[in-house]
């Protein structure tokens, strides 16, 4: 993900401190933390699916059930490495 491990801390602490998730000990590896949704989080997962779903109804009674599979279809392709500053360009 190119992510540092400070931010994922960061945002798992944060999620945790909004109740989406529960940090727990892994019993198999002691160094590790298991992240688990809380029901909060599930609800919310829950909640978002449905919003993305409606989202998606509503944009292929515009553009059309083909449209929206060629358009789901180029976002789920290996987009190669991010485009910015310092980290090159896709090719």
């Amino acid at each position: 993900m190119q992510v540092s491990r400070q931010a994922i801390s960061k945002t798992l602490r944060e999620m945790q401190a909004l109740g989406f998730i529960q940090l727990e000990n892994d019993h198999d590896r002691r160094n590790q933390k298991l992240v688990v949704m809380t029901n909060r989080g599930l609800q919310l997962a829950v909640a978002a699916r449905s919003e993305l779903r409606e989202i998606e109804t509503a944009i292929a009674r515009r553009i059309g059930a083909e449209a929206i599979a060629a358009l789901r279809g180029a976002l789920e392709k290996g987009w190669g490495n991010p485009v910015g500053p310092n980290r090159g360009t896709t090719g």
